[in-house]
């Protein structure tokens, strides 16, 4: 319970914050919208368990929260997104077929989530553009990925036959 506390932050990372298992504790629970007890009941115990993201809840020393709310979910379940086509490394079909491919997935794995397309630019939750400089990006980290996988090719090879 200690490391998660410290891992989320609710233990400061530095020296001089708030060291107290307690009050993180307090901290977690106001977070999660449980009773502030500072101590570890059924319910906290829970909501540590529960699947969740790396980041940490709380961003500096001063104990400020993040700016999200981990309790309550969104009231929107239908999104809109529209892509604005531009490069030439990618056709308009094969960037539209990456990006409905990618909306399936977070639509397979949350079925309460709908996404679709939509030609008005003014009116869409996910504004896409595909800029060059994505593409330029791209193309050098796969390009650095095949170099260090061709000396880790030849390293186990070499090293293999040794």
């Amino acid at each position: 319970m200690q490391k998660y506390l410290s891992d989320y932050h609710y233990i400061s990372p530095s020296k001089s914050g708030n060291h107290d298992v307690g009050e993180a504790l307090k901290k977690f629970q106001h977070f999660f919208s449980l009773p502030e007890t500072g101590e570890v009941d059924e319910e906290t115990l829970n909501a540590m368990k529960k699947p969740r993201c790396g980041d940490p809840d709380v961003e500096d020393e001063e104990s400020r929260f993040k700016r999200y709310d981990a309790v309550r979910s969104w009231s929107k379940t239908t999104f809109k997104w529209y892509i604005q086509y531009s490069g030439e490394d990618l056709s308009e079909s094969d960037q539209q077929r990456a990006v409905r491919d990618a909306f399936a997935k977070w639509q397979g794995a949350c079925n309460a989530l709908s996404f679709t397309q939509t030609t008005d630019a003014g009116n869409t939750d996910f504004d896409i553009r595909l800029e060059e400089t994505f593409l330029v990006f791209f193309f050098f980290c796969s390009v650095l990925l095949l170099f260090f996988l061709f000396f880790f090719i030849l390293y186990f090879v070499c090293f293999a036959f040794w």
